[in-house]
């Protein structure tokens, strides 16, 4: 059965364990239009649907038409992101073999210790040791 397209951006931020309010913020956007669209009143734009994919990297194919998973498994970077993540981003992008790993990590099928600890080791003078 298709879910209308609100239940499906409510999914999403439900998934991601935010406010109307915190999810509005995230994608730059009034708290107000994630509400009508959540309930159907108004179909998102373009631009708030781009903005939605970029922040979060939701699958815009699952968004629209449920087709495939909710969120992507390429790795973006958002302007808005902090320097550890755009740094991890670039490492990945260098380190196409690694990124299973990292989703390992992201999908809790590993805990983080373990998987960094690999990567570390891996690829030592690579990888910016942070002092403690």
């Amino acid at each position: 059965m298709d879910i209308p397209v609100g239940e499906r951006f409510k999914k999403i931020r439900n998934h991601l364990g935010l406010t109307q309010t915190e999810f509005a913020k995230r994608i730059d956007v009034w708290v107000g239009t994630v509400n009508r669209i959540e309930h159907n009143i108004q179909k998102p734009s373009y631009d708030f649907m781009q903005k939605l994919t970029a922040e979060f990297n939701v699958n815009p194919m699952w968004l629209l038409h449920e087709k495939g998973e909710m969120f992507s498994d390429a790795i973006v970077t958002s302007p808005k992101a902090a320097p550890d993540l755009q740094e991890l981003c670039h490492y990945l992008s260098a380190h196409p073999s690694e990124v299973k790993l990292f989703l390992k990590v992201i999908h809790g099928k590993k805990i983080a210790g373990d998987a960094l600890g690999e990567i570390q080791q891996l690829h030592q003078p690579k990888l910016k040791q942070k002092p403690a």
